[in-house]
């Protein structure tokens, strides 16, 4: 079983609805952070159904390099497999981040909104300070 197919299989046990392996295992995330992706995935599952429209995945795990070359922060959750970066057709970004702010899981959230994207993470589950928020449209 290649390790695609394993991850796949992770998910069907996580009961994860909407999203597959291919669309989260980017960049071969290791085995032992796999837990870490969890809660976020099952916020964006809950997303996913209110807007009943696809979310695309632009960013999930990031090993140091590619964190680097991409310009992400130097402690960003990405590192540990527990962000998301996600964007949404013909919807606004910001009444989806609106949405989730009112979720029950957003106090252990982090969570920012960009011109072309949202990230979020769940911080609070794997220890690091939250809610966190940040705004940068411009």
């Amino acid at each position: 079983m290649t390790q695609i197919e394993k991850f796949q299989k992770f998910l069907d046990n996580h009961e994860i609805k909407y999203f597959d392996a291919d669309e989260i295992f980017r960049r071969n995330p290791p085995e032992d952070l796999w837990e870490n992706i969890i809660p976020t995935l099952r916020v964006l599952d809950k997303v996913r159904e209110l807007i009943g429209s696809p979310i695309i995945v632009n960013s999930t795990y990031r090993d140091k390099e590619y964190n680097s070359r991409v310009g992400g922060e130097p402690n960003s959750l990405h590192l540990s497999f527990n962000a998301i970066d996600f964007s949404v057709k013909h919807i606004s970004l910001y009444s989806i981040y609106k949405y989730i702010l009112k979720m029950p899981d957003a106090n252990s959230m982090g969570l920012g909104i960009y011109n072309t994207f949202i990230h979020a993470d769940t911080r609070g589950v794997i220890g690091r300070p939250a809610p966190a928020r940040w705004d940068e449209r411009t």
